[in-house]
């Protein structure tokens, strides 16, 4: 079959004939959802409407809706829906586990104990206010899975297998939920709402504020991530064959897991605990694309999440429903699919 390759610096790659074709047709359901998320709402916009706007010949109205509350939300949704998928790309090559995500991990669980625990602390019980800015709030929840991930790290580093590894992480994302659980329990009856909307996560509040802090970051996190994937690579298929290539595995290992905590941080610190997406993103590019590529996984989590809040907001109008909401609604049977999948295959 016919294949490309190219290389710079750093940077190498090959691609075959067929993965041009999918990576085409990855960008084209990219474009697609990107248009859908602009275009669906209260005022429906055409493909010739919304290419007027951005020629500068539309009418004020259509304009102040897209570009100020729609193409935020959208963007947002594809950077949160690149990082987690990313995330979630890099855990499983490391962990050699199909199962590792960063919510499953407890990473996005650490980063939920931070945000109830900004939400419980900072409450003015006279006024019911919060007595710092929201916009700490960002900074709590990536403070909160850096955190778990500082733990992770620091295990690693002990000589922690990976597999132990995992189930410990399992056991830190069981104990975030009860200790959120206690947070809200305190909580007055507004900032348990609170609470409770980072929990099921969403990308309804987005402003361009919010993008300029988010998207050089998780560009930064993207990059390193492709950087490293050639040396990951080797070690999902074993640590013998990485170390026979000069791969130096627990450095790769340490430096991995720290990345996947980076990108999970900031996946969700603006949107909230959008779960699934770590999981079911490389699972589609890997066994169901064939494409086992950080480029993949990032375009498939990133139309997911995209498309999942273009549903949350259409299915049941003029409600609107949570974007972590449909992510947990398809995830979950994946979830228990790959479960099912796992336990067969350990049988035979």
């Amino acid at each position: 079959m016919k294949s490309y390759s190219f290389r710079k610096g750093p940077f190498s790659f090959t691609l075959r004939k067929r993965e041009i074709v999918l990576a085409v047709a990855l960008l084209t359901g990219l474009f697609i959802a990107f248009y859908l998320g602009l275009a669906i709402g209260d005022t429906f916009l055409t493909p010739w409407s919304l290419g007027s706007l951005f020629l500068g010949s539309g009418d004020a109205f259509a304009e102040l809706v897209v570009f100020e509350f729609r193409m935020p939300r959208v963007l947002m949704a594809i950077t949160a829906g690149a990082c987690l998928a990313v995330s979630g790309h890099l855990l499983q090559l490391t962990i050699k586990n199909e199962l590792a995500s960063p919510e499953i991990f407890g990473i996005v669980g650490g980063a939920g104990v931070a945000t109830a625990t900004f939400f419980t602390v900072f409450t003015d019980e006279r006024t019911n206010q919060l007595s710092v800015p929201l916009a700490y709030i960002p900074l709590a929840s990536f403070a909160g899975a850096l955190t778990v991930g500082a733990f992770l790290f620091y295990l690693l580093k002990r000589g922690v297998p990976p597999v132990r590894l995992a189930l410990i992480g399992i056991g830190i994302s069981i104990f975030s939920q009860g200790i959120v659980q206690f947070m809200m329990l305190a909580s007055n009856v507004y900032r348990k709402n609170d609470i409770q909307q980072w929990l099921t996560g969403t990308v309804y509040a987005a402003t361009w504020n919010q993008l300029k802090i988010m998207v050089p970051l998780a560009m930064l996190f993207l990059l390193a991530a492709f950087l490293i994937e050639r040396h990951v690579r080797p070690l999902h298929i074993s640590e013998a064959v990485a170390t026979s290539i000069g791969v130096p595995v627990r450095g790769t290992q340490r430096g991995t897991l720290l990345l996947s905590c980076l990108l999970a941080g900031i996946g969700v610190a603006f949107v909230g605990a959008i779960g699934f997406v770590g999981l079911m993103a490389p699972h589609i590019a890997r066994q169901g694309l064939k494409l086992p590529y950080i480029w993949a996984t990032l375009l498939v989590g990133a139309t997911i999440v995209v498309l999942a809040d273009v549903l949350a907001r259409t299915i049941f109008y003029p409600y609107e429903l949570r974007t972590g909401v449909m992510t947990a609604v398809i995830g979950a049977p994946y979830f228990f699919y790959l479960l099912r999948r796992m336990m067969k295959g350990s049988m035979r």
